[in-house]
């Protein structure tokens, strides 16, 4: 089975939907990383249990009849799409696990989907005009990208056959209507153009060239551009059109450089408020998906780093650890709270989470590529020059200490990228007598022959890196790694107002995790806790951190040292 690459609110069949036959259309641009399939790894530690949540403990238990509820068009409640993102969300679960039951749950959504189809290819479950300005096209979007996802891992010819209907009642509902180049068509960009490349069907091409011309940019519509940006990205693959990179390119760092919280989520900020919060689900995943296009396209590793920060932050953060339900959003302060209903938005959380192994190693040219370091294993194809397993072993992120085996099934030659985040002061990596330093925002490239046995030792600082930011006057927030620290209430629990904190001016340039054996007044239960001396009430006070992903009840952005409203608790 293939991997399946989707995103947000509109999320994306990137990679081929069929090992065979050849599709009619092949890409202009070759990627320059390409992930290992869902199927040929494992992953340990933090992230598998992500993972495992995201389908025990949601995914199979979602409410089926809740995902099947008519969605009205034509009235602004445009809310559809959510039986397409769980299709999404659980095709990539199952090609990762091939886990039974979740096939069974996807299975009969996918056949109830089908069956709702109408003869011209419209969904039953869609209420009210067919008109094209009163369709939900993002909905339809989604749907239409859910039933590629399920045939690409099931191999069901109906859903794909469902897929094209839908595909044609759009093209056609497209072309009685003059002005078809709105907003909300961006987002068919990408399931057209998935079908155009394995069906050679030209219209589909044409109806995505023309939605292509409408420029939509961040200051515009923020979660558009993104969706807009990444459509960009496919049609730069398919035709090697330098201008569609490039606008691509340019709505990410936009994004990146002046609407991106501390915690790699699109920031949402109210008219003439002073502070900013991060924005919904949908953003956070349509912005991920957007950064991924980009480093599989370009192979740069500052997409790698915002990756990373999007992941083990923002995306981790909407999910409950233990049971995988989904939290309605997670604010940079206050309480996350679980989501009432499986609405779209909702919906593109496990759909973030499924998307993990994409993220974490693959074939980059010639050779191999590691982004984050899970602990896990993989196997990598390398082409004709045979495969290659990679096992990594540590508790990244906890620490910064890792290894790395490599088993090749011959001794072969050929460059490991390491990627040395962004945030470390110090990388080295030692294999056999070779010792290695690398650079921060940059690969670290061990070019040798390798042999079965060979291990790469991994040595990063996890430094504590203080933030301060325009839309926090007078605060500042603390990064430990690749996460971001949040001061909780439940490892807190003597601090009755935790907007009474305030970091100390001594803090360390380092922080160690608190050993499960140290007495301290809370719950030991979390997985990752820190202690640093701060400030409580204008006095001395222990503070305990713990990462912004776990945090339920808390602050992210405390008091900076001498700040008025320091003052203030004094």
């Amino acid at each position: 089975m293939l991997v399946r690459l989707t995103s947000c609110l509109l999320v994306a069949a990137a990679l081929p939907l069929f090992a065979d036959p050849p599709r009619p259309v092949v890409d202009a641009v070759p990627d320059v990383f390409t992930p290992v399939p869902f199927d040929l790894q494992r992953l340990a530690g933090l992230l598998a249990g992500r993972l495992r949540a995201n389908t025990e403990g949601y995914l199979e238990r979602i409410d089926e009849n809740a995902l099947l509820q008519p969605h009205p068009t034509g009235d602004g409640n445009r809310m559809g799409g959510s039986i397409g993102l769980f299709l999404q969300a659980a095709a990539n679960s199952y090609d990762y696990t091939d886990d039974v039951q979740l096939k069974g749950v996807m299975d009969r959504v996918a056949s109830k989907l089908i069956a709702s189809q109408e003869q011209d290819g419209y969904l039953g479950i869609y209420t009210g005009s067919k008109e094209w300005s009163d369709l939900d096209l993002p909905g339809l979007a989604n749907d239409l990208l859910g039933l590629l996802s399920y045939s690409s891992v099931t191999g069901d010819d109906e859903a794909f056959a469902a897929a094209r209907r839908l595909a044609d009642f759009l093209v056609a509902s497209a072309a009685s209507r003059k002005d078809q180049k709105t907003v909300a068509a961006i987002s068919l960009l990408r399931p057209l153009l998935d079908l155009y490349r394995h069906t050679g069907d030209r219209r589909y091409l044409q109806l995505s060239e023309s939605m292509a011309t409408l420029k939509v940019l961040p200051a515009d519509d923020l979660q558009e551009a993104l969706f807009y940006g990444g459509g960009l990205a496919e049609l730069y693959r398919l035709n090697g059109n330098e201008s569609y990179l490039k606008q691509a390119a340019a709505n990410w760092h936009e994004v990146r450089d002046s609407h991106l919280s501390i915690t790699g989520a699109p920031l949402f900020r109210s008219a003439g408020a002073a502070s900013e919060t991060a924005g919904s689900i949908c953003q956070t995943v349509a912005w991920m998906q957007l950064t991924f296009d980009l480093l599989r396209i370009t192979g740069q590793p500052q997409y790698a780093d915002e990756l990373e920060r999007t992941l083990y932050n923002q995306i981790l953060a909407a999910q409950d650890p233990t049971t995988g339900k989904v939290f309605e959003g997670a604010p940079l302060e206050g309480t996350k709270r679980p989501a009432a209903s499986c609405n779209a938005c909702n919906l593109a959380e496990p759909v973030g989470i499924s998307q993990i192994p994409q993220a974490v190693w693959g074939r980059f040219g010639s050779g191999i590529a590691i982004l984050t370091y899970s602990p896990g294993r993989a196997i990598v194809r390398l082409r004709k020059r045979g495969t290659v397993q990679v096992i990594s072993e540590g508790d990244y992120p906890e620490t910064g200490n890792l290894s790395i085996h490599v088993e090749p099934s011959h001794d072969v030659r050929f460059p490991m990228r390491l990627r040395v985040p962004r945030w470390t002061k110090r990388f080295t990596a030692d294999v056999g007598e070779t010792h290695v330093m690398g650079t921060p925002g940059e690969f670290l490239v061990v070019d040798r022959e390798w042999k079965k046995g060979d291990t790469i030792k991994l040595t990063m600082d996890m430094p504590a890196v203080k933030h301060v930011s325009a839309g926090w006057p007078g605060q500042m927030a603390l990064q430990r790694g690749p996460q971001i620290l949040a001061l909780g209430k439940k490892v807190n629990p003597q601090l009755d107002d935790l907007s009474g904190a305030a970091w100390s001016t001594s803090l360390p340039e380092s922080l160690t995790a608190i050993g499960s054996d140290r007495k301290m007044p809370f719950d030991m239960a979390v997985e990752q806790a820190y202690a640093v001396i701060g400030q409580y009430q204008g006095r001395p006070h222990p503070l305990i951190l713990v990462p912004f992903a776990d945090a339920v009840t808390y602050r992210t952005w405390l008091n900076a040292p001498g700040s008025v409203l320091s003052a203030l608790h004094q």
